[in-house]
């Protein structure tokens, strides 16, 4: 799974954990995957925040995520 995140971020480099490269992760996080909230007032209900779900949700259908779901991810 960490291999798609990358590449949905652009950053294909993992084994690189230089600071400028921890940058360009976080920033390009920042860009492309959306931050929302919606679901839980819409839904009533907390989103399950297992790996799998998070990465179904955030990576393949691209809804974004809350802080806990994105920071879980």
């Amino acid at each position: 799974m960490a291999s798609w995140y990358l590449q949905t971020l652009g950053c294909d480099n993992a084994a690189d954990v230089s600071p400028e490269n921890l940058f360009l992760l976080h920033e390009r996080h920042l860009e492309i995957i959306p931050y929302t909230n919606y679901s839980i007032f819409f839904n009533a209900s907390v989103p399950s925040l297992d790996t799998g779900s998070l990465f179904d949700r955030v990576i393949v259908k691209k809804l974004g995520g809350y802080c806990f779901e994105l920071n879980g991810l």
